[in-house]
């Protein structure tokens, strides 16, 4: 085997940008969410479920200190309408992320730039990959460099190293609006992040061997 390059991709870009920050510090140290590569299916999964746990939109967000970032897989006028309206619908105030400083206190980030998120990871607990409830999800990869616990939609079928999470309990699998929500409310003792310390490795054949054999 002589690995994949996105590995090393990936890292390189993690190295680079350890030092730079592109979202307010308070981020780093709280509870955070990203929803990355998300399209309009996986929104019908994920906003009855924040409506659930956040009964009260943006007011409850803030009385628990969470934040919220969502970066659609394309960032173009249907999806963008279709992510403020449901972000409307939730009574939930929010940035965009090209406006965005480091002194904001929004509590919900809007990605409206490319190629930003593999970097928006590190400032997350959590994340959800999009694309598992249409034609596959994107890369677990990319949050699972910065120990995120993980979920996506039932679509991995196209992803080796997605499976092979599934089988060390550090990538959960949704299937439903009650999955979604239970997702949010795990505690570290039912989900295990990704505890793989990739940058004990000098080439991307040795961390694939780690992931998939």
């Amino acid at each position: 085997m002589t690995g994949d390059s996105r590995l090393d991709q990936i890292l390189y870009r993690k190295k680079m940008n350890q030092n730079v920050n592109i979202l307010p510090d308070i981020l780093l140290t709280s509870h955070a969410t990203i929803f990355g590569s998300i399209d309009t299916k996986d929104m019908d999964i994920i906003f009855p479920a924040l409506k659930k746990y956040y009964p009260l939109g943006i007011e409850s967000l803030k009385n628990n200190k969470h934040y919220l970032i969502f970066a659609p897989h394309e960032i173009n006028t249907y999806t963008m309408t279709h992510l403020i309206k449901k972000l409307d619908q939730l009574s939930f105030s929010y940035i965009q992320f090209s406006k965005i400083n480091n002194h904001s206190n929004d509590n919900v980030i809007i990605v409206d730039k490319v190629g930003y998120l593999a970097e928006l990871y590190k400032y997350a607990n959590q994340s959800y990959v999009g694309g598992g409830f249409s034609k596959g999800i994107h890369s677990v990869i990319e949050p699972s460099v910065y120990n995120n616990k993980i979920s996506c939609g039932p679509n991995i079928e196209m992803l080796d190293e997605a499976k092979k999470l599934v089988k060390i309990n550090s990538l959960k699998i949704i299937n439903s609006v009650n999955e979604m929500y239970n997702f949010m409310q795990e505690d570290s003792q039912t989900l295990e992040k990704t505890t793989l310390d990739y940058n004990n490795f000098c080439a991307a054949d040795k961390i694939w061997n780690q992931i998939v054999l």
